[in-house]
């Protein structure tokens, strides 16, 4: 990653930071556990999926409406760019001598982010495309869930 400072890489830090300053005073007996950044298993981005542009129409008449626009390729076109941002924080309490109790919050898609998993396809049969094409669908199944907060407690003996 590029040493370029970036909007994203200051909210990390300051998200960091607030998480170091509320575990500051914790008791002997606690251990905490920070996990977020930009590489790694927290963070994914990559270019949009492909997308296989379609006349609409049946326009060779053997019952597919799945013909092809002329002089456009296969997946020829991308949906927008994919970004997920998670971050989660644990903290292990020893209650006494062979009993301790982690808990731990999670959130993924911090910066809720809308990565759409479909778009409209249709190109149309003119030689620009029609004004709804690459707009993303309408839906829930067609992008992938916004940010989530998932908590947990453990109890290890």
């Amino acid at each position: 990653m590029a040493d370029t400072p970036s909007p994203l890489r200051a909210f990390i830090r300051l998200v960091l930071i607030a998480c170091a300053c509320l575990f500051a005073s914790s008791p002997a007996s606690a251990q905490t556990e920070i996990t977020a950044g930009v590489g790694g298993d927290v963070s994914a981005e990559g270019s949009g999926l492909p997308v296989n542009p379609l006349t609409g129409p049946d326009d060779n008449g053997d019952g597919y409406r799945s013909d092809r626009p002329v002089g456009l390729a296969r997946n020829s076109f991308r949906t927008p760019a994919q970004a997920a941002f998670d971050l989660s924080l644990a903290r292990r309490f020893t209650l006494r001598e062979g009993l301790r109790l982690e808990l731990r919050g999670e959130v993924f898609n911090l910066l809720n982010h809308t990565n759409y998993v479909r778009v409209n396809n249709v190109y149309g049969n003119t030689a620009t495309p029609d004004a709804k094409f690459l707009a993303p669908l309408a839906g829930v199944q067609n992008s992938d869930p916004g940010r989530q907060f998932q908590f947990g407690a453990r109890l290890v003996f």
